[in-house]
């Protein structure tokens, strides 16, 4: 009947319609993610950020948080390093403080 076959025409042109619309979406995301010098807020731009690569998620955090430990772990060197240079020129200061009044004294004696 004449309906039925309006309704299959408007049934193939509607998926012809969605299938050109998939279509083009595939080719501009292929067309943005062909190169990296095209900026594009789709883009991703770390390679461990696909959710299927559980493994390389694992690898990226677990280095992330030994970068996050080593970082801490020099920020305190550093904060120890700083101390012990304090006290070393702190130490020199009293030496001299000390060596300048044995000097005093020798010379109050020799009067």
């Amino acid at each position: 009947s004449a309906s039925s076959l309006l309704a299959a025409v408007d049934e193939w042109i509607a998926a012809c319609k969605g299938t050109r619309e998939a279509l083009a979406f595939s080719w501009q995301t292929l067309a943005a993610f062909d190169s990296d010098a095209k900026e594009d807020w789709r883009q991703s731009y770390d390679p461990f950020e696909d959710g299927n690569n559980w493994r390389q998620l694992r690898r990226k955090r677990y280095a992330t948080k030994v970068v996050k430990e080593k970082i801490a772990e020099s920020v305190a060197s550093r904060m120890v390093l700083f101390q012990a240079q304090q006290d070393w020129q702190r130490s020199k200061a009293v030496e001299a403080v000390a060596i300048l009044a044995g000097d005093r004294a020798v010379l109050q004696r020799e009067m």
